[in-house]
C-alpha cells in the first residue's frame, strides 16, 4: 500500500518515520494512521477520477496527445478533437446515447483550446453552454496567453500550456471529482489498477457504460 504514495509530501512523511528514534508506541501509532489516511484519500480520489470522462479540443494534434497521456496517468478517460465541430459531434453522441443516466450523456470537464479552425474556444464555449446538460459542467479553456477579460468570463478557469500533469489533477480534483455519479448499470466499471482507461478520438467508437433503461433522455435536443 505504501508504494501508492508517491508525492514529495508523502517521500518525506515516510522518510522521517523510518529515520526517527522510537518515541513510544502511542506516537508510532499516530504516524501509521495519518499514513494510512493520505494512502485511503489518494485511493479514493483516483477512483472518482476512474469516473469521470473528459474531452479536450485542440488543432495541434501533439497537444491532444500530451493531454491523452497526462488524463491516462491519472487514471481518467479522454476523448480528443481537433476542431469546435468534431467536439459538437462528440457531444450529441453521447446526448443521443439510449437510457437516464445523467453521468452517461455528458462529458465531466471540457478542455478547449481558444484558436482553432471553423470556431474559436470562445464561440465553442458559448454554443455548449446552450445545451441544458452543460450548463454546470466545468468548461476549462487551455492557452499560452492571458485572455481579454469578455472571454476570460465564458470559461471555470484557464489552464497553461503546455499542459503540466500537476495543475491538470488540481484542477480536475477542484472541479470534476464530486460531481454526480453514475445511476445506470455499469456494464464497464472503468480501469483497474495496472489498465488502461479508453482513449479515442473524434469519430472512433469506443464500448463502455451503458445505461439500464433503454428510453431516450428527456433532455436531448
Amino acid at each position: 500500500e505504501l508504494s501508492k504514495v508517491n508525492d514529495t509530501e508523502d517521500y518525506e512523511l515516510m522518510r522521517t518515520t523510518t529515520m526517527m528514534p522510537s518515541q513510544g508506541e502511542n506516537n508510532w501509532e499516530k504516524i501509521q494512521a495519518k499514513i494510512s489516511d493520505k494512502i485511503t484519500y489518494k485511493l479514493e480520489k483516483q477512483i472518482k477520477m476512474q469516473d469521470l470522462m473528459v474531452l479536450v479540443v485542440d488543432d495541434n494534434e501533439l497537444l491532444l496527445d500530451v493531454a491523452s497521456c497526462i488524463f491516462e496517468n491519472l487514471g481518467i478517460k479522454c476523448e480528443t478533437a481537433q476542431n469546435p465541430m468534431e467536439a459538437m459531434d462528440l457531444i450529441h453522441q453521447k446526448l443521443h446515447l439510449e437510457g437516464n443516466c445523467l453521468k452517461c450523456h455528458r462529458y465531466d470537464m471540457v478542455i478547449t483550446d481558444m484558436e482553432m479552425p471553423f470556431r474559436s474556444g470562445a464561440e465553442f464555449a458559448v454554443e455548449l453552454k446552450r445545451l441544458p446538460l452543460y450548463q454546470n459542467v466545468p468548461i476549462i479553456c487551455s492557452s499560452a496567453g492571458d485572455l481579454e477579460p469578455h472571454k476570460a468570463k465564458l470559461f471555470s478557469a484557464i489552464l497553461g500550456k503546455p499542459m503540466d500533469s500537476q495543475e491538470v489533477e488540481n484542477m480536475v480534483e477542484r472541479y470534476s471529482v464530486n460531481g454526480p455519479a453514475h445511476t445506470c448499470k455499469v456494464a464497464d466499471v472503468g480501469p483497474s489498477w495496472g489498465t488502461k482507461p479508453s482513449i479515442r478520438k473524434a469519430g472512433q467508437r469506443v464500448i463502455g457504460r451503458r445505461c439500464e433503461s433503454r428510453a431516450m433522455p428527456i433532455w436531448s435536443p
